[in-house]
């Protein structure tokens, strides 16, 4: 099956979903979960983009390439809230400068900031998916109830599903695999409907993050 491109638009838009609930959640939820409804939005604001750079430059590879860098960072400030603690906040710090260093390395040094480069959307999918992993495993670890319900869990999952296999999708690319059109647009095909498995987690994200403690003051 290849996919149409008012299906694929259609698709790429659920991540609408999470992002107009998050609007009417976002006063109510724990800050340490701001970071992702941050994401949504910009995720739905890079489709919006993305769709105008078609429609007028035809091409998309120079806002998708600074989309990819700004994401990683609006992740990283995630898990970085997520673990708390100043000294553990200074691992995204350095993760967020070598990502950047890659990032200049990969569209402005070996390629072009015009072409679809691979070196740094590789390198970013197996940071998150490492982080989110990690996520997984402190909640494990601390032996969370109705973990399938929890939120972080949803997000995690999200996140391993989709940036795992972009980290895949951008291999093929990279090392020039002579194989057919065929093949790469039946690959794009499938990481279309691995987008769209995502963003409804995401969804399902949004409406499980929990509200923040009201605190009644004593007499």
């Amino acid at each position: 099956m290849i996919i149409n491109y008012d299906l694929l638009l259609i698709f790429s838009y659920t991540i609408a979903l999470a992002a107009i609930i998050g609007i009417f959640r976002y006063k109510q939820i724990l800050k340490s979960y701001r970071p992702f409804i941050f994401f949504t939005w910009l995720a739905l604001l890079g489709e919006i983009v993305n769709l105008l750079c078609t429609k007028l430059l035809h091409s998309t590879a120079v806002d998708t390439n600074i989309y990819t860098l700004i994401e990683f960072g609006v992740l990283l400030w995630l898990f970085a809230c997520w673990n708390g603690t100043y000294g553990s906040s200074k691992l995204y710090y350095y993760l967020f400068a070598i990502g950047t260093l890659v990032w200049v390395i990969d569209n402005l040094m070996i390629y072009n900031i015009h072409n679809e480069n691979s070196i740094f959307r590789i390198f970013y999918s197996l940071v998150l998916v490492y982080l989110s992993i990690d996520q997984i495993n402190q909640l494990l670890f601390n032996r969370e109830r109705n973990i399938v319900y929890n939120s972080k869990f949803i997000i995690c999952a999200g996140f391993i599903i989709y940036f795992s296999y972009k980290a895949t999708f951008e291999i093929f690319f990279l090392v020039h695999v002579n194989w057919s059109l065929d093949f790469y647009k039946k690959i794009f095909t499938v990481f279309v409907f691995v987008n769209l498995v995502s963003n409804i987690l995401y969804t399902l994200a949004v409406l499980c993050i929990p509200k923040k403690q009201k605190f009644i003051l004593p007499y």
